[in-house]
């Protein structure tokens, strides 16, 4: 966690609407291809950048070529033995006819994660990988599991699309992923999806209200000229598989909020440029649970309560709010100039 929140860099950048364009110029007009340094380049220090070599030793990489896998799915995980079994239950009831594999990213849980995946008797290919850091958010997590695909990738030639999907989320129906693969296969495309529905629940796990999100999906670019339009018409990159031959370009930013927000700008900038095909479906491929101990929930408790912004159908407190108004800020919300 970050116990002194102005540690934090993305909070440095919100304070100061010059400092913030520019960072968030930074990041979206990158041209640097990571390729080979990926794994190094996520992490903010030497020895967590230790952390894959650490686990490959213990793993034996050699071993992956003997994983088939079509698809992997990418879980970040902190304390979800509660909601895991649930997106476990999605993922082996899917009507797919390939192979999927499962990456599990556990940042020091310290209840029964573990054991209850041990504890699962399945042909799924699960990779559970266990470790301690002072993070607070799922993007360092996240980034593991996709620097993890991305040497998975160069052990096997099989493997086509990603999906990050967090640990209190699940796949909407059995027929999404056969769905997700046929089209992507069929159009090419670098990234394809439908739409969230999304469960707000109280302490007792009641739904009190449901949306889906976006309502108009189009992931027009860059016909989406504000955080509000991108909230709802935006590529929805929790709700969809990717091409693993991007995996060096779309990881996450090293901020603990509207994360999402920054990985689909950085998507819809990157395929634009390049004339890439992004796929859009009307039709739902992942739950999710927003409650007070979910990560944005969490989020909403940060900084200045008496701070809000309205994002989409969502309203949001605190730094959270105060990143959204610092993107308001932008003349240029996706930086089309640059592209």
């Amino acid at each position: 966690m970050y116990p002194d929140l102005t540690c934090h860099p993305q909070y440095f950048y919100a304070q100061n609407p010059e400092t913030f364009k520019r960072a968030r110029l930074s990041y979206y007009t990158s041209k640097k291809k990571i390729d080979q340094s990926f794994v190094r380049k996520l992490f903010l220090d030497e020895y967590r950048s230790r952390f894959l070599d650490q686990y490959f030793h213990k793993l034996n990489l050699e071993k992956l070529k003997n994983i088939k896998a079509d698809i992997i799915i990418i879980t970040a995980t902190f304390n979800r033995a509660h909601t895991i079994e649930k997106l476990f239950l999605s993922i082996i009831n899917q009507k797919f006819p390939g192979n999927i594999c499962w990456i599990i990213i556990d940042n020091g849980s310290t209840d029964a994660t573990a054991q209850l995946l041990a504890s699962y008797q399945t042909d799924l290919n699960i990779i559970y990988l266990k470790y301690s850091a002072p993070f607070g958010y799922a993007s360092p997590s996240r980034n593991r599991g996709l620097a993890f695909a991305y040497a998975f990738l160069k052990k096997q030639t099989g493997l086509k699309y990603y999906w990050v999907i967090d640990s209190d989320d699940y796949i909407h129906n059995e027929y999404v992923l056969k769905n997700l693969y046929t089209i992507s296969r069929r159009h090419r495309s670098v990234i394809t999806h439908g739409f969230a529905v999304t469960n707000y629940e109280d302490n007792n796990g009641i739904i009190i209200t449901q949306n889906t999100i976006p309502r108009e999906i189009n992931s027009a670019f860059p016909m989406v000229p504000t955080l509000k339009d991108e909230f709802e018409t935006g590529p929805q990159n929790l709700a969809a598989i990717v091409d693993c031959n991007f995996l060096p370009y779309f990881y996450y930013p090293d901020e603990f909020t509207m994360e999402d927000d920054a990985l689909n700008q950085r998507i819809m900038a990157y395929c634009f440029k390049r004339k890439l095909k992004i796929i859009a479906l009307d039709t739902p491929c992942l739950v999710k649970t927003f409650h007070l101990n979910s990560m944005s929930g969490s989020n909403n408790t940060i900084g200045n309560q008496d701070l809000m912004m309205g994002v989409g159908p969502m309203t949001v407190k605190g730094v959270r709010a105060q990143v959204v108004i610092g993107l308001l800020h932008l003349r240029d919300y996706f930086t089309r100039q640059s592209v």
